[in-house]
C-alpha cells in the first residue's frame, strides 16, 4: 500500500529542526473503490532547545482538516508527534486518486533558538484499486446443430473470463476470434458438445482481478434442428417421387430408403426440392416387393450419422401390365391383330374385386 514522507520546513534554523509529514493508505475496499488515508505531523531536534505552550497544529488530507493544541518542548534527539488524521478517499472511476496533504504549525521560539513555525505540503498518488471490468456487449453470435458462438466486449483488460451452461460449473472459454483479455475487443467463444433442437441458456463472467467478477446476462437460444422430410408424396409405382427436404445447411445427410426392412437404395448430395428417381434394377427390387395396389414405402433422412427423420408414403401400383426381362420389371403394352393390324389393347384384371383395364 502507497506510503511516504512530505518535508517541509520550519521558520528558523532548520538545519536543526525537521518539520515533516508521514502518510500512509490502508484499507482498501475494492467494492466501494475507497482506501483510508492516515497522515502524522512532526517535528524533530538535532540540537539547541525550546518550550512552548498552547502550539496550534493543523492537518489537511484532501481537503479534510485535523486539528491539535499541543504544549511542545525540543531538545537534541527529541521527535514529537503535532498532528494526527485520517479520512476515507473515493477514488475515481478508473480507481486512480491523487490527493494534496499539507501541514502548518506554531512552533517553539524559544529566545530565539526555536523553529518558530513550521509547513509542508505534497500532492501523492494513491494506489490504483482495481475496478470490475464491464460488458460493452454480450449477444449469440451463431448457432449451430450441435454448437452456439457468443460474442463479448468488454472495457477493461482481463485476468479471467469464464462461462456457465445451464447454471453448470464455470469454464474457460473456448475462442474463435479476438484476443479475450484485451480492452474494447470484440471476442467469439464457442461451446460445443450441445444436441439439436435444444433449449439452453448461457452465461459469460469476466474479472479484470482475481475474484473481481462482474456476469453478463443471461442469453437463451435454441440450437438449430437436424435435417427433417418436410414432404414426401405418393407416387405410381416406376414414377419419380418428389421430396421436400429442410434443415439442409451445413449438415452432412443420406436418404435412406425401405420397404418393410427391406433397404431398397440411400441417396446423398440431396437439395431442398428432391426427386427421387429409382433405377431399373431398383424398380425390379420394389416390384418383388409389392404387396397388392397399395404398398407403403419408409424414408429415412440421417444427419451427421447421428439424428434421424422418419417419413411414409405409398407406391401405387395401378393395372398396367408388368412383365419380367432378364430378371428386371418393366411396364408393358399388350397389343391384338385385328383385320392385319396390331393394335393396343386393354387387358382387364380383377384387382381387390373390381374390374381394371391395362391402359
Amino acid at each position: 500500500m502507497a506510503s511516504g514522507t512530505i518535508y517541509g520546513s520550519v521558520q528558523a534554523h532548520g538545519d536543526s529542526y525537521s518539520y515533516y509529514i508521514d502518510w500512509q493508505e490502508d484499507n482498501i475496499n475494492i467494492d466501494a473503490n475507497t482506501s483510508r488515508v492516515r497522515a502524522w505531523v512532526h517535528i524533530s531536534c538535532s540540537q539547541h532547545s525550546a518550550y512552548q505552550n498552547n502550539c496550534i497544529q493543523n492537518l489537511y488530507i484532501n481537503g479534510i482538516q485535523f486539528s491539535n493544541t499541543i504544549n511542545i518542548n525540543l531538545s537534541a534527539g527529541v521527535n514529537v508527534e503535532l498532528v494526527y488524521g485520517e479520512t476515507i478517499i473515493t477514488h475515481n472511476n478508473d480507481g486512480t486518486k491523487r490527493i494534496n496533504i499539507s501541514a502548518t504549525g506554531t512552533l517553539p521560539y524559544g529566545s530565539g533558538w526555536g523553529p518558530s513555525y513550521g509547513s509542508a505540503n505534497g500532492d501523492v498518488n494513491l494506489d490504483t484499486i482495481p475496478r470490475y471490468a464491464g460488458f460493452n456487449g454480450h449477444v449469440i453470435d451463431s448457432i449451430n446443430l450441435e454448437s452456439v458462438r457468443v460474442a463479448y466486449n468488454s472495457n477493461k483488460s482481463l485476468y479471467a473470463a469464464e462461462s456457465s451452461l445451464n447454471g453448470g460449473s464455470w469454464k474457460i472459454l473456448t475462442i474463435v476470434s479476438g484476443t479475450w483479455n484485451a480492452a474494447n475487443n470484440r471476442v467469439v467463444y464457442q461451446l460445443t458438445g450441445l444436441t439439436a433442437n435444444t433449449s439452453y441458456r448461457v452465461q459469460t463472467r469476466i474479472a479484470s482481478v482475481e475474484g473481481l467478477w462482474t456476469y453478463s446476462d443471461t442469453l437463451y437460444f435454441k440450437t438449430k434442428d437436424y435435417a427433417r422430410i418436410a414432404n414426401v408424396s405418393s407416387a405410381n409405382f416406376g414414377d419419380p417421387i418428389p421430396i421436400i427436404l429442410a434443415n439442409l445447411q451445413g449438415v452432412s445427410t443420406k436418404l435412406i430408403v425401405k420397404i418393410g426392412n427391406t433397404q431398397i437404395c440411400t441417396r446423398e448430395n440431396l437439395q431442398q426440392n428432391y426427386i427421387l428417381s429409382f433405377s431399373r434394377e431398383e424398380l425390379s427390387h420394389i416390384a418383388n416387393l409389392l404387396e397388392g395396389e397399395e404398398t407403403q414405402i419408409t424414408y429415412t433422412l440421417t444427419t451427421n450419422n447421428k439424428y434421424t427423420d422418419t417419413k411414409t408414403s405409398t407406391i401405387i401400383l395401378n393395372s398396367a401390365v408388368y412383365i419380367k426381362i432378364n430378371g428386371i420389371w418393366r411396364k408393358s403394352s399388350l397389343y391384338k391383330k385385328d383385320n392385319g393390324q396390331w393394335k393396343l389393347s386393354k387387358l382387364y384384371i380383377k384387382v381387390n374385386d373390381e374390374w381394371r383395364n391395362s391402359v
